[in-house]
């Protein structure tokens, strides 16, 4: 099967992997990647702790590991889906966003629920959370039975919530905006409208203040060319319609429109537009940092400008790299590096002293003939 172990110690092994499939458990690690890490080849989430090791290791977690990412010790979110393929392994059509919420230290509860005006258990709940995030794998005519139930939303709901469904801000649904339409955006890249806010720090914008948000599969996006009262964000750049827009507590969202924030409320437009995978994750890295930026900031996080390396540089007349990133005074910061992606456990230099905003780092090559080198930069 290609995976460099050889059939006899494949059926040999305790346990055994299948000499036929290169990544027996299908986590995206193949056999001889688990054998070396040490995780189960047999079990695609070997820590148990509702991430496969695949992704853990995609995102520098330990996946031997039930306590990394330390969930538990973030922010409650509360992800209403309808888990359309929940039936169905390996998990939800839109799983990739909660695991993104996980991995970032929240702890995250996915829950069904479409009858908030008759529930008033499930309303307590939401209210306890610290953000409710409204998922696009909802079927919109399950949350607007009766004019009780979109003010069960839009108003008894105070915690802050994000909608990622074009289908329920329509007029005809939860009246966030004043249209019907459901547009699918005109590309892969979103108009910033104002660069100046935390939902865009970190975020290289090009020439235009744009940047590519979407990997592929587009996105449904509004069909309104402004907010009423609140605050436009970002639009799609080719015809100005509304992608990323903010209310403050206790406006109607336009007038006329009937329905009042019952707390901060937040439409950011996400996730695939087809019904197959229904919801899913299709951000660039840029769109997953506004994502989580949003996140913060309906939560009163202080957004921060996350660490990023901004270029990498090969000399190959002397053999050497040069790293840039941006930087705090004062700080210091560890450079990794991995053959593989898989382990960055090996240091150039654990204690490398910041140049002030930007810090440039140039080092022999730390593993020459190597055909491909990966770099991480951490604060210490």
């Amino acid at each position: 099967d290609g995976d460099t172990l050889s059939d006899a110690d494949e059926l040999n092994a305790n346990p055994a992997t299948s000499p036929n499939l290169a990544d027996t458990d299908s986590d995206g690690l193949d056999d001889k990647q688990e054998i070396d890490l040490g995780t189960d080849p047999t079990n695609p989430d070997s820590d148990k702790d509702g991430l496969n090791d695949g992704l853990e290791v995609a995102n520098g977690t330990d996946p031997k590991d039930p306590n990394s990412p330390a969930t538990g010790n973030g922010a409650k979110v509360i992800w209403v889906t309808e888990n359309t393929d929940g039936a169905t392994e390996p998990s939800p059509d839109d799983s990739g966003w909660t695991d993104l919420l996980t991995l970032n230290g929240f702890q995250v509860e996915r829950l069904d629920i479409r009858d908030l005006d008759g529930n008033p258990a499930a309303l307590d709940d939401l209210n306890a959370a610290d953000l409710v995030i409204v998922s696009r794998d909802t079927n919109s005519g399950n949350y607007n039975t009766t004019p009780d139930e979109v003010s069960a939303w839009n108003t008894d709901l105070t915690s802050p919530l994000i909608q990622l469904s074009t289908y329920l801000i329509r007029n005809n649904r939860w009246s966030w905006m004043n249209t019907a339409g459901l547009p699918v955006a005109g590309s892969n890249e979103i108009q910033v409208t104002d660069p100046a806010h935390p939902i865009f720090n970190g975020i290289t914008l090009d020439e235009n203040e744009q940047f590519t948000i979407i990997e592929s599969n587009q996105v449904n996006i509004s069909d309104a060319l402004d907010a009423g009262n609140g605050t436009v964000l970002a639009t799609d750049p080719t015809n100005g319609n509304v992608w990323v827009a903010f209310w403050e507590e206790g406006v109607e969202f336009y007038e006329g429109a009937g329905q009042t924030t019952g707390g901060p409320r937040l439409w950011f437009g996400a996730a695939v537009e087809i019904n197959d995978p229904k919801g899913a994750e299709n951000f660039t890295s840029d769109g997953e940092a506004a994502f989580m930026n949003a996140v913060n900031f309906m939560l009163g996080n202080a957004v921060s400008e996350g660490l990023r390396i901004e270029s990498i540089e090969y000399n190959r007349e002397n053999d050497t790299v040069t790293l840039t990133w941006n930087s705090k005074e004062s700080a210091t910061y560890g450079v990794f590096y991995s053959t593989d992606l898989l382990d960055f456990s090996t240091d150039v230099d654990d204690g490398y002293p910041s140049q002030g905003d930007a810090t440039s780092f140039t080092f022999p090559n730390p593993s020459p003939g190597t055909d491909k080198l990966f770099f991480r930069v951490v604060e210490n």
